[in-house]
């Protein structure tokens, strides 16, 4: 493997050094191997160092258990002092997830005396710069296969949402000319795992550039990268396009440069010589997609991975495909050692992916993933349920801390607490984890009684129980002893560092305020008529403990469901939830649930760039926030930014896999890409997690109307008529079905329902689509508007449904004055123009 440099350009003579110095540098390599060990423990023994460079340190380790070498990448002391060592895990599990046969997977991740560092296999062969500083240019066939294996990580990575960041030959492992890609994920984790600056009253993160620290490399940024930019999948593709041009070449597009500063202006201004000037022997076609993959706009380049695998084909089925002339810099054969890992590479990342996706088997799965369903009450008191859902959410909370251990989400682990017809491990196996938590709880007087118990889902066998018998007014403690225990047993080697850190705990040690906060948290959750108690159960805790952040968050998260459940108007609530959110980030600068309710108070009130920006830093804080990915996705999706959402509601699906709203948008989203197939498939499995969702019961059946499966849209559509605006979509569907007289029904209620309704508006301008009614829909769509009823939050407007008046100019009247012109939202056909 080989040793990076600040530029990511090859050093063909490194300097060494020896004296004073150098024996430092060996003393402070051994203490730093040393350190590494200790915190592994006896499930590891590492054997060598591999080398590094800026970002890292590189070690191959044994590991004892299953007797195979893994790569241990420990980040560099200096960069490790300037980032969160949990937030950094955090990313990683995300990352971790990522499971392809082109991709090398991230198989543990944890904190070494307060350094980060991650495991991955160690694939024998060599990494794609040894290949190139082998033989400068390399034949077309070979960069095409190469490429191709790149671009198809990427593909599934970006479908993924996850962003590599750090594309580079390094990255790029190679034997014979298959390609795995490495590292994914760690770049974007070292970068939102920013520190706060303690000196200013809020949390004003100190980015790693910011603080002198380069994250990604000089040689193979992006423009927007280089110039501090947000960026996106098209980042990759820009890095692509450079070690494609490199290994045609035979020199970097920007070699004369010397010093990253210059490196990086280069990426941002100047255009690299022509590619078909450097060779005249590279196929035109393939020249001028490197070059449009190195274009300084994002929205230059192909738009995503698949494209170049499309191109790239096309590209291999020319004929015209001559070998490139040798122009290398060092004229040496191919060394035997990479032709003869070639099965050895495809033998460990086809292994790797089996064996994880088969994790339930292993028998050291246990020490991976858990889940905590909700404690039930002894006496089965449904009064006291809140109080055992709240107990979990806090063993959750605790346990998400702890490195290298991956908790299932709330919502999923809430529904599978309720499935009691089903044993551990079948509950282990629908939530894709290897150990769960369970347990009594029971109040009565004065006194706390807890029992808990963890279960290994591979064999059924209780890994440890203790019971509690308490002052009530020691729940902190007991969930505290809960998470230690459960800690020693899954994650021996981490037991002693998690103890010894004081855990956060809820944020109050007033257990009034408490109590209050947990109840209002069982409230929210159910949706409804219930968010309107849950705020007054957050503003009670606010009460008891002014100081209590979580509460102040989670009261302004459930404000901004009021326009949605209690019939309440967004610009009512926004004063109140905004305060609440500002408070809490005061408070605790961590929240992503203020921030994702600060979002939607803007999505609410169009301000489209202050809705981005929050969503953004909601991520920032918590990138494994399910909820903040599916509001973004849920936002994007709604304001015509499709492709966008995509990734954002399936990585909240994959984070919580048993929530049926982001499958429910995620539907969505894939019929507004003409995905109809994969769309119907989401529909069905959102509806088989919850049949009374009323997104299921309407925002999706119009599809299922127009490809003709009357049946299924019929049995979807069974239940009470939902409130306004959705029973406008009723009436629509009911039109569509044949059910007249059901759908005048309901179109008559609404209009004799007075115009202070909140969003009555949009209920009508569904229910008037449904008879083509389009000049009354389009009057009450401006309606909407001049009553700020928030159009673009309940229903996307790429829906089919508005098809009909997209041409009318009235319609593209309401778009501007919503904010959205340019969207490709107005003027695309698909119905007769409209007065």
């Amino acid at each position: 493997m080989d040793t990076e440099s600040i530029d990511g350009l090859p050093r063909h003579h490194p300097r060494r050094t020896f004296g004073a110095n150098s024996l430092g540098r060996e003393r402070l390599a051994l203490d730093l191997r040393d350190r590494l060990q200790s915190t592994l423990g006896d499930n590891y023994t590492i054997e060598r160092e591999l080398g590094g460079g800026g970002m890292s340190r590189v070690f191959v380790a044994n590991e004892i258990a299953l007797g195979r070498q893994v790569v241990v990448k420990i980040l560099g002391p200096e960069l490790a002092s300037e980032i969160s060592g949990e937030r950094f895990a955090r990313e990683v599990r995300l990352a971790a997830s990522l499971q392809h046969p082109n991709i090398v997977p991230v198989l543990t991740t944890g904190v070494a005396d307060g350094i980060p560092y991650y495991t991955m296999p160690f694939v024998r062969g060599e990494s794609l710069r040894a290949r190139m500083r082998e033989l400068g240019t390399l034949p077309v066939r070979q960069v095409i296969s190469i490429l191709r294996d790149i671009a198809r990580a990427l593909q599934y990575a970006h479908a993924e949402g996850v962003v590599h960041r750090d594309i580079k030959p390094e990255n790029v492992l190679l034997a014979g000319d298959a390609a795995v890609v490495t590292d994914f994920g760690i770049a974007k984790a070292i970068s939102v795992a920013q520190t706060a600056t303690p000196e200013s009253g809020e949390h004003t993160p100190t980015t790693l550039t910011q603080a002198g620290i380069s994250i990604g490399t000089p040689a193979y940024m992006s423009p927007e990268q280089a110039a501090g930019d947000v960026i996106d999948h098209r980042a990759d593709i820009y890095a692509w396009g450079v070690i494609a041009y490199e290994m045609l070449a035979g020199v970097h597009p920007f070699a004369d440069k010397a010093t990253a500063a210059h490196m990086m202006a280069a990426q941002i201004s100047q255009m690299p010589q022509p590619l078909n000037t450097a060779s005249g022997r590279i196929p035109v076609a393939l020249a001028n997609l490197v070059m449009q993959c190195l274009a300084k706009a994002p929205g230059g380049r192909p738009p995503s991975a698949g494209d170049l695998i499309d191109m790239l084909d096309a590209s291999r089925e020319s004929r015209d495909h001559p070998t490139i002339e040798r122009k290398s810099l060092h004229k040496r054969r191919i060394p035997r050692t990479a032709i003869v890992g070639v099965l050895a590479l495809i033998l460990i990342a086809g292994g790797y992916f089996i064996a994880k996706k088969f994790s339930l088997t292993s028998g050291t799965a246990a020490i991976n993933s858990v889940a905590v369903l909700p404690f039930t009450h002894e006496q089965s008191d449904s009064a006291e349920a809140y109080f055992g859902e709240g107990i979990a959410d806090e063993l959750m909370t605790a346990l998400a801390k702890v490195p290298g251990l991956r908790v299932a989400s709330r919502t999923s682990a809430i529904a599978m607490g309720s499935r009691r017809d089903l044993d551990v491990r079948e509950i282990a196996q629908k939530l894709g984890v290897s150990s769960i938590v369970e347990g009594t709880v029971r109040r009565y007087g004065g006194k706390l009684r807890v029992s808990a118990q963890l279960t290994n889902a591979t064999d059924g066998l209780t890994m440890w129980s203790e019971a509690y018998d308490r002052e009530s007014k020691d729940v902190f403690d007991v969930q505290a002893d809960i998470t230690n225990a459960i800690v020693a047993a899954l994650r021996p080697s981490s037991a002693k560092s998690f103890s010894s850190r004081s855990a956060k705990g809820p944020g109050t040690s007033n257990a009034e305020a408490y109590d209050f906060y947990l109840r209002g948290l069982y409230l929210v959750e159910r949706r409804g008529q219930s968010v309107k108690l849950a705020a007054d159960y957050f503003s009670k805790a606010i009460e008891k403990d002014p100081g209590f952040a979580r509460a102040y968050a989670e009261l302004a998260a459930a404000l901004e469901l009021f326009p949605y459940f209690a019939g309440v108007p967004a610009y009512v609530v926004e004063p109140r939830a905004r305060a609440a959110a500002e408070r809490a980030l005061q408070l605790d600068p961590s929240l992503a649930e203020a921030r994702v309710a600060l979002a939607m108070a803007h999505w609410h009130a169009f301000r489209w760039n202050d809705a981005d920006r929050e969503f953004e830093r909601a991520i920032a804080s918590d990138s494994t926030s399910a909820v903040a990915h599916t509001q973004y996705g849920r936002y994007l999706l709604c304001t015509g930014r499709v492709r966008e959402s995509i990734p954002h509601l399936r990585i909240a699906q994959r984070l919580d896999p048993l929530a049926p709203t982001s499958t429910v948008w995620l539907s969505g989203a894939l019929l507004y890409e003409g995905q109809r197939d994969a769309s119907i498939a989401e529909s069905r499995r959102s509806r088989e997690l919850d049949p009374n969702l009323m997104t299921n019961r309407t925002v999706l059946v119009y599809e299922i109307v127009r490809q003709g499966k009357i049946d299924e849209a019929i049995s979807a559509m069974k239940g009470d008529i939902p409130p306004v605006p959705f029973n406008g979509q009723t009436a629509h569907h009911m039109e569509r079905l044949g059910d007249k007289a059901g759908a005048a029904g309901i179109r008559k209620s609404l209009m004799e329902m007075p115009d202070s309704v909140w969003m009555v508006h949009l209920g009508r301008v569904w229910a008037l689509l449904g008879i083509n009614d389009t000049s009354r829909a389009l009057t009450e769509l401006e309606k909407a508007v001049d009553s700020r009823e928030t159009i673009a939050s309940w229903l996307p407007l790429e829906d089919h449904a508005y098809d009909s008046i997209r041409e009318s100019p009235r319609f593209a009247a309401v778009i501007k004055r919503i904010g959205l012109e340019g969207r490709g939202l107005t003027n695309r056909g698909g119905g007769r123009p409209s007065p």
